[in-house]
């Protein structure tokens, strides 16, 4: 929470915490070390078994916030300018599967 709250702070006003990309940083040391962690706990499992369970854990636990985050900025946007999210439909569904980089490619 803190690594986040340093980035939005800084791309909030990059004059109030220069140099907020550390907190880029710090979320990397904190991300490898929970990964780590939980590698070392499930040392017992086979490779797939330990993937499955480590992205059904990580599904579990981001989609209610992605889901939260699409809403709240569709709504957003919606509430400040008409139609302003019809041209997006297409890129976003793409984009939900992380392919958002491909449609844009072959437009």
């Amino acid at each position: 929470a803190v690594a986040v709250g340093v980035v939005v702070v800084y791309h909030l006003n990059h004059a109030w915490l220069p140099g907020g990309f550390a907190g880029v940083d710090m979320f990397f040391v904190i991300s490898g070390y929970v990964v780590g962690g939980s590698l070392q706990q499930s040392i017992a499992l086979h490779t797939g078994e330990y993937l499955s369970v480590f992205f059904a854990r990580r599904m579990k636990r981001l989609t209610p916030v992605l889901l939260l985050v699409l809403i709240c900025t569709a709504v957003s946007l919606e509430s400040q300018q008409q139609n302003v999210l019809a041209p997006s439909i297409m890129p976003a569904r793409y984009g939900l599967l992380g392919w958002s980089n491909n449609y844009y490619a072959f437009q």
